[in-house]
C-alpha cells in the first residue's frame, strides 16, 4: 500500500509483532488468533526498529538479520539508561544495524546525552547508511 503511493518510500516497522523471541505470537495483545510467522511478509527492504532488549535479545537480532532486514535499535523507554553500548556490541559484526533511536513515550530527554555517549563511545559521529529526506523536501 505504501509503495503504491511512493515506490521509493522507506518503510520502518516495530519489531514486536514479528519477533518470536519477544512475545507469544499466538496470544499477542488483542489479536484474534496467531500472528506466528508474520515475519514471512517482511521483505528485505523493510527496516526493523528492534526494541527487544529482553532475555532473548541476541536471538532477536540474529532472527531479523537472517531474514535480511536492516535494523535500528530502539532503546531507553523512560527508565534508567539502558546499556545501548552492550546491545550494539552484541550485534557487531554479524548483524546489520543502521542506527539507534532514543525512545521515550513520556517526552523524557533527561538521559539522552548519556544514551548518546554509550552509543557513540569515543567516536562523536555515527556512520549510517540511511540518509533521511523529509517529505517536505521531496515535494519542493
Amino acid at each position: 500500500m505504501i509503495t503504491s503511493i511512493d515506490p521509493n518510500a522507506k518503510i520502518f516497522i516495530w519489531s514486536d509483532m514479528f519477533d518470536p523471541y519477544q512475545f507469544n505470537l499466538d496470544n499477542f495483545f488483542a489479536v484474534n488468533g496467531s500472528i506466528n510467522g508474520s515475519y514471512k511478509g517482511l521483505s528485505d527492504d523493510i527496516t526493523v526498529v528492534n526494541w527487544n532488549f529482553g532475555p532473548n535479545y541476541k536471538a532477536s537480532l540474529q532472527f531479523f538479520e537472517n531474514n535480511g532486514n536492516p535494523q535500528i535499535l530502539a532503546g531507553y523507554y523512560d527508565g534508567s539508561c539502558m546499556p545501548i553500548d552492550q546491545w550494539l556490541d552484541s550485534a557487531r559484526p554479524a548483524v546489520r544495524v543502521d542506527g539507534v533511536m532514543y525512545t521515550t513515550w513520556k517526552g523524557d530527554y533527561s538521559n539522552l546525552e548519556e544514551f548518546a555517549m554509550q552509543a557513540w563511545g569515543d567516536n562523536n559521529t555515527i556512520n549510517a547508511s540511511y540518509k533521511p529526506t523529509s517529505v517536505i523536501e521531496q515535494k519542493l
